[in-house]
C-alpha cells in the first residue's frame, strides 16, 4: 500500500508522529524509529517506517547543507538558476501562460514559499486563483512528494467558510494548487476601515469557529489563523447588510520545511515547524512546543479581541515584544466594554488562557456559544443555518479532483495529538443515522422524491442518493457499538428540521450528503460531498468531498463506510474487504432488498423476495440472500392471505435451513429459525435461548429486539418484553409496526388506559395510520364502545355513527367483517385478524373451530392465543394447551 491509498485522517495520524519524531530530533534526541513504528504503526507501518527515514535522512543531509535561503521579493517574478543542472524547465510562469485550461492573467502574492496567480478557467469563463511553489522548495522531491499527500488530506475539507478547492497539477515541475478567487476585503482591511457591531463580531466568529471545527475534525490545524488570512465575500446580488457577507479562511500553514527551502525572514521554530504570526500565536505555539487545535482556540480568541475591544490583545513594536507579550501578560479587559456583551467578553478571555487545557474544549462549542444571541437566519456562510443537503455550489462546474490541493499547504502536523484526545462531539457518536442523499445530477424532482419523507421505500424505484444512503447503513450497521437506524428515506431543509429529526430518531448525529456526476478526463465519476450534522445543534461536525466509481458498483463503493467509521473512532471492515466477497449484481440486489423489506409496507416485503432471490441467482454462494429470503417470507407470511401463508412458512424454513448450513452464524437466518419455532410449532425453549443468543451477539439488530419483545409477550414476561421493545424502537424509529407494537404491549400488560393514549397519540402524530386506528378499534370494541370504534373507519354503513345513539353488537361487527382487510386489528395476517373478530361474534371460537384455525398455525396466532384480552375464553379450551406456550 502506497501513501496515496490512505484516508485522510490516517495521513495525518502519519505526519503527526513524524512531527514529533522531527522535534525530538532536532532537541538532541534520538527516538527509535523501530519503536516509533511498533507504537503507532499499525496497518500502516510501512508507510510510516519509510516517512520517518525520510525525515532522518532529510536532517543528516540538512546539517551538512550551507545552501542559501532562497526568498521571492515581493514585486518580482523569480526563476531558478538556469545554470544549475536539471533547473532550465523549473520557470514561474508569467502573464499569458496556459497550464492546462488555465490562463495567466497576473500575479495576485508573492511570499517566502511561493506566489499566487490570477488566472481564467477557460472552460468555465470563471477566475480562479492558483498557488505554485518555487525556489529551492520546489527543487526538493521530499518536499513536492509532501506537497502532494498533505494536500490530498487537507482536500478532505469541505465548508462553506473555508475556500473551495478546484484542481491540482504541476508546472515544469512546479506543483500547483487551483482554488476559488475570492474578490472580496481581507478582515484586517475591515477591521482597519470600521469598527464592528457586536453581532457582526458574533456572526464573523461563529463561521471562524465553524469552519475550524470541521478542519479540526478533520486533523488539520491551521497553525497562522489572524485577520490577514481571513476574506470577507459578498454573495452575489447581496444587499449592504452584513449578513450577505461570509467568512473564508485560506493560507493553512505548512506542515513541514527545512530552514533551508525558507525565506530568511519566515517565522519559524529551529525545529522546522511553521511558528505562525506574533500577537496571534499560542504561548506554547511560542515555546516552541507541538502545535495543537488549542493553539487555533488561542489565535482566534486573539481575533475576536480585536474586533470586540478595537485594539490588538498582545502589542509590540518588534516581534519579540509581541511574543513575550503572549508568554507573560493578560490582555487588559475594557470594563465599559465588556459591559455591552459579557458572555462574549468571558468567551473571549477563556480563548486566551495560557494553559491549553483551560481553553474552549473544542471550536465547534466556540461557535454554538457565539451563535447564541443571534437570529437563526443571520450567519448565510454557516452551515447550521443552511440547507443540510444543499446541492453543490459547483454541481454544473469541472470536477473536483480527489487529490485536490489548498491554498497552501495545510499544517498536519498535531494530527496525532488530536486523535488522542476526546472528540467533543465526533469521539462520542454512539448512534448515528443516515439521512436521504441528494442527488444533485437529477434530470427532474420527480427523480429526487421518489418516496415521502420517512415512508418505507415499498416497491417505489430508489434514485441514486437513496441508493448511497442505504447502502451506508448496510455497512454502519456492521459497526458492533454505533447504533444506526434503519434507513428511511428522510430529508431536512433547516437546522431546526435537522434537530427535530435528530431527536425523533434519538440519534447522536446525521449523515447528510449531496452526489452528482463528474468527470475525470473522459472516466466518469460520482462526487459525494458528505457532513457529518451534530443533532442536538443542528450544526456540521465534519465534511468531505470524495469520488466515487460511476455506476451501480454498491460493492466497491462500501468502501466508504470503513473511513466514515473512523472518523467516529470505530474500526470496520466493509463488504468489499471481505475475504470472498460477492458479486457486485448480488450486493447491489442484497441492499435493495434490505431496505425494501419492511414489515410496514406489504408490497416491499414482496419486492424485496424478489430482489433477494436475484442476489441469490446472481451469486448463488452469496449467503446473506437466502438469509434474507427466509427472514423476509416468514415476516410477510404474518401479513399474507390464508391461502399464501403455509408456501411463506415452508421457504423461509427451506432457505433458512440452506443458509446455515453454509454458514451457522448467519444472523437472519437464526431469527427466521427462532421465529417459526414459536409463531408456527410451539417451540418456546427453543425459540427463547436462540433469541438470549441472537441478542448478545447481535444487540443492534432491530428484528432480533422486535421479536424478542413479541415471544417475551407471550411467555408472559412483561417487563422484559418492554425493554426489547424499546430497543427496537430505538433500532427502527420510524416503524409504525413497532411503534403500535408497544402501545399493544400495554393492553395485554393490563394498563388499557396507557394503550388507549397511546394509539390516540400515533394517529394524531401519523396522519391517522391505520396500524395505530387497527389496535384502538381492537380495544374500543374489547371494551362494547361501538359507536366510538366504527368513527374510526373511513366509512362505516349504519346512521348511528355519526348520530351518537348506541349501535348494537351484532349491527357493529356485520358491518365491522366488511372492513377487516381494509382496516385490520393488526399486522397478524388475514386468518388471525378474522379470529379477532369471531372471539367477539357468535358463536365465537370452540374447540373444533380453533383445531381448523391452527391447522396450518398463522404466524401471530400463538401471540394472540396467549395474551389477546379476547382470546381469554379461547385459552381455556382444551387444545389451546396443546399451543399455549408454558409460564414461568
Amino acid at each position: 500500500m502506497s501513501l496515496e491509498d490512505l484516508p485522510a485522517i490516517e495521513l495525518a495520524r502519519i505526519d503527526g508522529v513524524c512531527l514529533q519524531y522531527e522535534s525530538d530530533l532536532r532537541r538532541g534526541e534520538s527516538p527509535s524509529i523501530d519503536s516509533l513504528v511498533d507504537q503507532h504503526g499499525g496497518e500502516s507501518a510501512l508507510e510510516l517506517r519509510r516517512e520517518l527515514e525520510l525525515v532522518r535522512d532529510e536532517l543528516t543531509e540538512n546539517q551538512g547543507s550551507t545552501l542559501p535561503p532562497t526568498s521571492i521579493p515581493f514585486g518580482s517574478m523569480p526563476t531558478l538558476s538556469k545554470g544549475t543542472p536539471g533547473d532550465q524547465s523549473m520557470v514561474l510562469p508569467t502573464p499569458g501562460t496556459v497550464i492546462g485550461p488555465y490562463v495567466i492573467e497576473g500575479t495576485l502574492g508573492h511570499g517566502g514559499m511561493g506566489v499566487v496567480f490570477k488566472a481564467i478557467d477557460q472552460r468555465l469563463g470563471r477566475s480562479v486563483a492558483i498557488k505554485m511553489l518555487a525556489g529551492k522548495i520546489a527543487r526538493r522531491r521530499d518536499l513536492n512528494e509532501r506537497f502532494q499527500r498533505e494536500a490530498r488530506a487537507v482536500a478532505s475539507i469541505s465548508h462553506p467558510n473555508i475556500v473551495e478547492l478546484f484542481d491540482v497539477g504541476s508546472y515544469q515541475g512546479l506543483p500547483y494548487a487551483v482554488m476559488e478567487h475570492l474578490d472580496g476585503e481581507s478582515f484586517d482591511s475591515r477591521l482597519e476601515r470600521q469598527p464592528l457591531s457586536i453581532d457582526e463580531v458574533r456572526r464573523f466568529g461563529a463561521q471562524i469557529a465553524s469552519a475550524l471545527a470541521t478542519a479540526h475534525a478533520a486533523g488539520v490545524v491551521h497553525r497562522d489563523l489572524k485577520p490577514h488570512n481571513i476574506m470577507l465575500v459578498r454573495r452575489s446580488n447581496a444587499t449592504e447588510d452584513a449578513c450577505a457577507t461570509i467568512v473564508k479562511l485560506f493560507d493553512f500553514g505548512l506542515s513541514r520545511v527545512p530552514p533551508s527551502a525558507l525565506d530568511a525572514d519566515s517565522e519559524q521554530t529551529h525545529e522546522g515547524m511553521i511558528l505562525g504570526t506574533p500577537g496571534y500565536m499560542a504561548p506554547e505555539q511560542a515555546r516552541g512546543e507541538p502545535v495543537t487545535p488549542m493553539a487555533d482556540i488561542f489565535s482566534l480568541g486573539c481575533i475576536l479581541y480585536e474586533s470586540f475591544y478595537r485594539k490588538y490583545a498582545f502589542e509590540g513594536t518588534t516581534k519579540a515584544s509581541r511574543i513575550t507579550a503572549t508568554l507573560n501578560d493578560d490582555p487588559p479587559v475594557d470594563p465599559s466594554r465588556r459591559r455591552d456583551d459579557i458572555d462574549l467578553s468571558n468567551l473571549i478571555s477563556q480563548c486566551l488562557r495560557k494553559d491549553p487545557t483551560q481553553r474552549p474544549a473544542s471550536a465547534a462549542i466556540i461557535a454554538d456559544q457565539l451563535r447564541a444571541n443571534l437570529d437563526s437566519d443571520s450567519i448565510p456562510g454557516d452551515p447550521s443555518k443552511r440547507v443540510a443537503s444543499r446541492p453543490s455550489t459547483n454541481a454544473i462546474h469541472f470536477i473536483r479532483i480527489a487529490a485536490a490541493a489548498c491554498l497552501v499547504l495545510f499544517g498536519m502536523g498535531t494530527a496525532i495529538w488530536y486523535m488522542q484526545q476526546p472528540r467533543t462531539e465526533l469521539g462520542e457518536i454512539e448512534s448515528l443515522a443516515v439521512l436521504t442523499f441528494t442527488d444533485a445530477s437529477a434530470a427532474s424532482s420527480d427523480e429526487t422524491d421518489a418516496s415521502e419523507n420517512g415512508e418505507p421505500m415499498g416497491d417505489k424505484p430508489m434514485h441514486r442518493g437513496e441508493e448511497l444512503s442505504a447502502l451506508l447503513v448496510h455497512e454502519l450497521s456492521r459497526m458492533p457499538s454505533v447504533r444506526v437506524p434503519r434507513f428511511r428515506p428522510l430529508t431536512a431543509d433547516t437546522p431546526e428540521q435537522l434537530r427535530s429529526i435528530g431527536r425523533e430518531l434519538e440519534v447522536d448525529a446525521l449523515l447528510s450528503g449531496n452526489v452528482q456526476s463528474v468527470k475525470i478526463g473522459e472516466k466518469p465519476f460520482v462526487e459525494l460531498d458528505l457532513q457529518m450534522i451534530s443533532s442536538r445543534t443542528g450544526s456540521q461536525i465534519w465534511g468531505r468531498k470524495i469520488q466515487l466509481q460511476a455506476g451501480d458498483n454498491l460493492l466497491e463503493q462500501s468502501r466508504l463506510a470503513t473511513e466514515i467509521a473512523a472518523v467516529i473512532n470505530q474500526s470496520l471492515t466493509s463488504t468489499a474487504a471481505d475475504v470472498t466477497p460477492p458479486t457486485t449484481e448480488s450486493f447491489r440486489c442484497l441492499v435493495d432488498g434490505e431496505t425494501r423489506s419492511d414489515p410496514d409496507s406489504v408490497c416491499g416485503l414482496a419486492m424485496a423476495l424478489k430482489c433477494f432471490q436475484r442476489a441469490h441467482k446472481a451469486d448463488p454462494r452469496f449467503v446473506d440472500p437466502l438469509a434474507g429470503i427466509a427472514l423476509t417470507s416468514i415476516t410477510l407470511a404474518g401479513q399474507s392471505p390464508t391461502t399464501e401463508t403455509a408456501e411463506l412458512v415452508r421457504q423461509s424454513r427451506a432457505r433458512a435451513d440452506d443458509a446455515l448450513k453454509r454458514d451457522p452464524t448467519s444472523i437472519d437466518a437464526r431469527l427466521a429459525i427462532a421465529m417459526m419455532d414459536w409463531q408456527t410449532l410451539g417451540r418456546y425453549k427453543q425459540a427463547e435461548q436462540a433469541f438470549r443468543e441472537l441478542a448478545t451477539v447481535a444487540p443492534n439488530r432491530w428484528q432480533v429486539q422486535h421479536q424478542y419483545g413479541l415471544l417475551l409477550l407471550a411467555l408472559g414476561h412483561q417487563r422484559e418484553a418492554t425493554v426489547a421493545l424499546r430497543e427496537a424502537s430505538l433500532l427502527n424509529p420510524l416503524s409504525m409496526t413497532v411503534k403500535v407494537d408497544r402501545a399493544r404491549s400495554a393492553w395485554f400488560a393490563g394498563n388499557t388506559k396507557r394503550a388507549i393514549a397511546d394509539a390516540m397519540y400515533l394517529i394524531d402524530r401519523y396522519d391517522n395510520h391505520p396500524l395505530a386506528r387497527g389496535l384502538l378499534v381492537d380495544i374500543y370494541e374489547s371494551q362494547d364502545r361501538f359507536v366510538e370504534a366504527a368513527a374510526l373507519h373511513d366509512s362505516f354503513a349504519t346512521n348511528s355513527v355519526n348520530s351518537g345513539t348506541p349501535l348494537s353488537a351484532a349491527d357493529y361487527f356485520n358491518e365491522r367483517k366488511k372492513h377487516l382487510a381494509s382496516l385490520p386489528y393488526g399486522p397478524f395476517g388475514e386468518q388471525a385478524n378474522q379470529a379477532i373478530w369471531q372471539t367477539r361474534n357468535t358463536p365465537g371460537i370452540d374447540d373444533t373451530a380453533l383445531a381448523e384455525l391452527i391447522d396450518p398455525m398463522p404466524p401471530m396466532i400463538p401471540l394472540l392465543l396467549a395474551v389477546h384480552p379476547s382470546f381469554s375464553a379461547v385459552r381455556l379450551l382444551d387444545r389451546a394447551a396443546e399451543i399455549l406456550p408454558p409460564r414461568i
